[in-house]
């Protein structure tokens, strides 16, 4: 299993800076980088939204179950998972081979939008 990286306060402060500006452009809520284990890097948003540390869990075991869905079909995985719901929508997305980006919105904004936001 993939160790949590090492990051610097800098580090921190420049990913910080990131997903609050993602937020802002998008108008999501929550915003959450996770490691492929589950393991939360960093995020920003209404913390009140979820349990943050099971929605990460959560995220990873839907990543490595679509992983073997997309090999079912000839793709080495799916890049980008969407869950649309009634007021709630999450738009999961592969931002490299060791860390996911979860985000959480609602009906102010589109899952075009945060899609074209992705870093």
């Amino acid at each position: 299993m993939n160790s949590i990286p090492v990051l610097t306060i800098q580090d921190v402060a420049t990913l910080d800076g990131v997903l609050g500006d993602f937020l802002k452009k998008t108008e999501a809520e929550l915003t959450v980088v996770i490691d492929r284990g589950g393991n939360v890097i960093s995020q920003f948003g209404d913390m009140n939204v979820m349990d943050v540390t099971i929605i990460a869990a959560l995220a990873a075991g839907s990543f490595a179950a679509t992983r073997e869905l997309a090999r079912r079909i000839g793709e080495v995985e799916f890049n980008a998972l969407y869950h649309q719901g009634n007021g709630s929508h999450m738009f999961m997305n592969s931002v490299d081979d060791e860390t996911i980006m979860i985000t959480v919105f609602g009906a102010p904004t589109t899952v075009g939008l945060v899609a074209s936001q992705q870093f």
